[in-house]
Protein backbone atom coordinates (compact mmCIF):
# COMPACT_ATOMS: atom_id res chain seq x y z
CA UNK A 1 0.00 0.00 0.00
CA UNK A 2 1.03 3.27 -1.11
CA UNK A 3 0.57 6.70 1.08
CA UNK A 4 -0.15 4.82 4.27
CA UNK A 5 1.96 6.80 6.43
CA UNK A 6 0.59 10.21 5.29
CA UNK A 7 -2.52 8.92 5.98
CA UNK A 8 -1.61 8.25 9.54
CA UNK A 9 0.78 11.27 9.68
CA UNK A 10 -1.74 13.64 8.88
CA UNK A 11 -4.71 11.97 11.20
CA UNK A 12 -1.78 12.24 13.67
CA UNK A 13 -1.43 15.73 12.95
CA UNK A 14 -4.58 16.34 13.55
CA UNK A 15 -4.45 14.92 16.46
CA UNK A 16 -1.72 16.43 17.99
CA UNK A 17 -0.51 19.48 15.68
CA UNK A 18 2.92 19.27 14.92
CA UNK A 19 4.64 20.08 11.39
CA UNK A 20 4.55 17.22 8.68
CA UNK A 21 8.23 16.48 7.31
CA UNK A 22 8.94 13.93 4.68
CA UNK A 23 12.39 11.69 4.81
CA UNK A 24 13.82 9.84 2.07
CA UNK A 25 15.54 10.01 -1.10
CA UNK A 26 17.46 13.48 -2.26
CA UNK A 27 15.69 14.48 -5.56
CA UNK A 28 14.89 17.01 -7.41
CA UNK A 29 11.48 15.96 -8.23
CA UNK A 30 10.37 15.79 -4.68
CA UNK A 31 9.59 12.12 -4.93
CA UNK A 32 8.17 11.66 -1.14
CA UNK A 33 9.28 8.11 0.50
CA UNK A 34 8.19 8.74 3.64
CA UNK A 35 5.66 11.32 5.63
CA UNK A 36 6.31 12.01 9.47
CA UNK A 37 5.33 13.68 12.37
CA UNK A 38 7.51 16.20 13.88
CA UNK A 39 6.47 17.35 18.05
CA UNK A 40 8.42 19.23 19.97
CA UNK A 41 8.10 17.73 23.81
CA UNK A 42 9.96 18.86 26.78
CA UNK A 43 12.41 20.72 24.71
CA UNK A 44 13.38 18.27 22.45
CA UNK A 45 12.19 17.44 18.54
CA UNK A 46 10.43 13.80 18.08
CA UNK A 47 9.61 12.28 14.75
CA UNK A 48 5.93 9.94 15.01
CA UNK A 49 5.07 7.37 12.27
CA UNK A 50 4.16 3.83 12.70
CA UNK A 51 7.23 2.40 14.73
CA UNK A 52 6.90 5.13 17.30
CA UNK A 53 8.54 8.08 18.66
CA UNK A 54 12.09 8.56 17.28
CA UNK A 55 14.94 11.32 17.59
CA UNK A 56 16.11 12.55 13.96
CA UNK A 57 19.31 10.65 14.26
CA UNK A 58 17.05 7.41 15.23
CA UNK A 59 14.58 8.58 12.45
CA UNK A 60 17.24 8.67 9.56
CA UNK A 61 19.27 5.61 10.31
CA UNK A 62 16.03 3.43 10.46
CA UNK A 63 14.94 5.16 6.92
CA UNK A 64 18.57 4.76 5.54
CA UNK A 65 18.68 1.08 6.82
CA UNK A 66 15.15 0.41 5.90
CA UNK A 67 14.98 1.37 1.83
CA UNK A 68 18.83 0.86 2.06
CA UNK A 69 19.52 4.28 1.17
CA UNK A 70 23.11 5.93 1.29
CA UNK A 71 22.18 9.65 1.50
CA UNK A 72 18.82 10.78 3.20
CA UNK A 73 16.97 13.83 2.70
CA UNK A 74 14.45 15.58 5.17
CA UNK A 75 12.05 18.19 3.90
CA UNK A 76 8.36 19.82 4.00
CA UNK A 77 5.35 17.78 2.93
CA UNK A 78 3.18 18.94 0.00
CA UNK A 79 0.42 16.71 -0.45
CA UNK A 80 0.57 17.94 -3.75
CA UNK A 81 3.67 16.31 -4.29
CA UNK A 82 1.87 12.84 -3.06
CA UNK A 83 -0.45 13.32 -5.86
CA UNK A 84 1.82 14.53 -8.76
CA UNK A 85 4.67 11.44 -8.10
CA UNK A 86 1.70 9.25 -8.73
CA UNK A 87 0.88 8.13 -4.95
CA UNK A 88 -2.28 6.53 -4.60
CA UNK A 89 -3.27 7.59 -0.38
CA UNK A 90 -6.37 7.88 0.91
CA UNK A 91 -6.59 11.11 1.47
CA UNK A 92 -10.41 11.26 2.37
CA UNK A 93 -9.82 9.14 5.59
CA UNK A 94 -7.31 12.00 6.70
CA UNK A 95 -10.66 13.03 8.58
CA UNK A 96 -12.37 9.99 9.94
CA UNK A 97 -9.03 8.50 11.20
CA UNK A 98 -8.44 11.14 13.09
CA UNK A 99 -11.88 10.84 14.36
CA UNK A 100 -11.27 7.59 15.44
CA UNK A 101 -7.70 7.96 17.24
CA UNK A 102 -9.48 11.03 19.42
CA UNK A 103 -12.01 8.72 20.37
CA UNK A 104 -9.75 6.00 21.03
CA UNK A 105 -7.08 7.77 23.02
CA UNK A 106 -9.86 9.45 24.76
CA UNK A 107 -11.21 6.33 26.17
CA UNK A 108 -7.61 5.14 26.88
CA UNK A 109 -7.29 7.96 29.20
CA UNK A 110 -10.60 7.82 30.71
CA UNK A 111 -10.10 3.93 31.86
CA UNK A 112 -6.40 4.63 32.82
CA UNK A 113 -8.09 7.43 35.36
CA UNK A 114 -11.06 5.24 36.27
CA UNK A 115 -8.24 2.42 37.03
CA UNK A 116 -6.09 4.67 39.03
CA UNK A 117 -8.89 6.09 41.33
Amino acid sequence: MEGGCALLALALHQCFGGTLVTIGRPTPLGVVDHVVLELTTTGQTLYLDYDGLQTRDEMTAKVAFEWRMASVSWGCFDPHALNTAGVEWDEGNVEQLATFLTVSLASTHALANVLSA
